[in-house]
């Protein structure tokens, strides 16, 4: 996993313009690393610090994203964060994100953006970070942070 990439969930939320499940497609939060690699046909392969990657370009809220990285703890799957190494409009998936879930209850500025999101009805913290033109999108279950 890069280095940049902290691991916190994420869900496809912007790929049709509405909200996914509080999971990411076919994760559901608490799958072991055996039942996230099965879900995923094989295409999860270990990455650093006992996470998971699928390193495969996605496009997501038409933005090209390099993959997919879950991040575990006590073994359970706890997070989910796309990445991308390119840069991104951050400031577009900030507006799709608050035409999601309204304005952000955190903000982070300078070398280092971030904005903080939460969807109440589908239990989960979205974080959109940005960092030297990298662009992560991530989720954690709601309960962890708020």
């Amino acid at each position: 996993m890069r280095g940049w990439i902290l691991a916190v969930t994420a869900a496809a939320i912007l790929g049709s313009a509405a909200p996914a499940a509080a999971h990411w497609e076919w994760t559901r939060w608490g799958m072991t690393q055996q039942e996230v690699v099965a879900g995923s046909g094989g295409k999860a392969v270990q990455g650093m610090n006992g996470t998971l990657k699928v390193e495969e370009p996605l496009k997501f809220a038409g933005f090209d994203f390099d993959g997919v990285y879950f991040g575990f703890a006590d073994g359970k799957l706890d997070t989910v964060t796309l990445g991308a190494s390119k840069p991104l409009a951050f400031e577009h998936l900030e507006q799709a994100l608050a035409a999601q879930f309204g304005q952000p209850l955190a903000v982070q500025e300078g070398r280092y953006r971030a904005r903080v999101f939460v969807d109440k009805p589908k239990g989960n913290t979205i974080t959109l970070r940005s960092s030297e033109g990298r662009v992560s999108l991530s989720y954690t279950r709601l309960e962890q942070r708020f």
